[in-house]
């Protein structure tokens, strides 16, 4: 998630390395407002389904062998982020938020945003690499298993993590530096997935024209158009997931441009919580996504679900039921 600290150049700093922890007392207010407990709310809440949806979408993922292996990497690196938000980010954030304390606040917030700038960036090249895997499974057809293999996929998983280690540190050293990397790359990332849907739907459009003008064997033709159906349902998947994010991210990231231009205000300092309090929430809404719009991970995770209630339970409601309905026959 693109965040915007309370965290500010006018603070104290620590001696240690030279390292600036930056904490701007006149912004950092000690009295807690509606608008605290009502965000905190939400975000507390919304922790709940985002723990729990994402370790059931995590569990289906590895035990639903029709999706490819490089694919199943890019969506639980995905899934798995929202799992930390979750966890860690969620709790941190409402924390910070009710916290009377200057210098807890302080410190947990500096927590918050390190761990959700990781998150957030993780989130944001994962997402690119999920559309143009998805472009690429269209443009080289049978050389993509070739070429997009399950080891490229957990290297690449394993980069982008590593990428966005130093990146959320340099929040420490350098604050400018990192909000500046948030206003390039966000809208580089976005664009690129953006391009990528785009040139997927141009492609799928001219071979749906293609397929129409050529003479095949019926059955040939039904067989494409199964594989077509079945691929640009999954591109339909991933697009509706791309939209919650673009949704949930855009306010923030234009709450961080005005306030890198005009400083903060309080006004700033509200949208600052309402965009975050969005962006929070987005994990929780992942989940219900995935289940939606992915068929196979919805039977599978229903199967895990089943699985964890006792037969016995099962046993009792199938025959009440079927009592009932005899009841009501006679």
């Amino acid at each position: 998630m693109a965040n915007v600290s309370s965290l500010n150049e006018d603070s104290f700093s620590t001696p240690q390395a030279g390292l600036q922890f930056n904490c701007e007392f006149k912004l950092v207010q000690s009295e807690i407002t509606f608008l605290d407990i009502s965000t905190s709310v939400v975000i507390i809440t919304s922790a709940i389904p985002a723990i729990l949806g994402s370790v059931l979408i995590l569990l289906a993922i590895c035990k639903t062998s029709s999706i490819a292996a490089p694919s199943k990497v890019l969506l639980g690196s995905l899934a798995f982020a929202d799992l930390g938000v979750g966890l860690f980010a969620h709790p941190l954030y409402a924390a910070k938020t009710l916290s009377t304390d200057k210098f807890t606040k302080c410190f947990v917030g500096l927590v918050f945003d390190l761990l959700s700038g990781h998150l957030s960036i993780t989130s944001f090249f994962t997402m690119m690499s999920i559309s143009v895997d998805k472009f690429l499974a269209l443009h080289l057809k049978l050389r993509y298993r070739a070429v997009v293999t399950l080891k490229r996929s957990l290297f690449l998983v394993v980069l982008i993590r590593l990428i966005a280690l130093p990146w959320s540190l340099t929040y420490i050293w350098y604050s400018k530096l990192y909000f500046l990397l948030i206003l390039s790359i966000m809208p580089l990332c976005l664009v690129i997935s953006s391009l990528a849907f785009i040139k997927i739907h141009l492609v799928l459009r001219q071979q749906k024209r293609s397929f129409q003008n050529q003479t095949q064997i019926e059955s040939l033709r039904r067989a494409n158009a199964l594989k077509i159906s079945r691929y640009k349902k999954s591109v339909n998947s991933m697009l509706f997931v791309y939209c919650a994010l673009l949704i949930a991210y855009t306010p923030s990231w234009v709450v961080i441009l005005v306030r890198t231009i005009y400083g903060s205000t309080e006004t700033l300092e509200v949208a600052t919580k309402l965009t975050m309090t969005l962006v929070l929430v987005n994990s929780a809404v992942n989940p219900i996504l995935y289940l939606w719009r992915m068929d196979e991970l919805r039977a599978t995770a229903l199967e895990i679900i089943a699985g964890l209630i006792p037969k016995s339970l099962t046993r009792n409601a199938s025959g009440n039921a079927i009592e009932s309905f005899e009841l009501r026959v006679s």
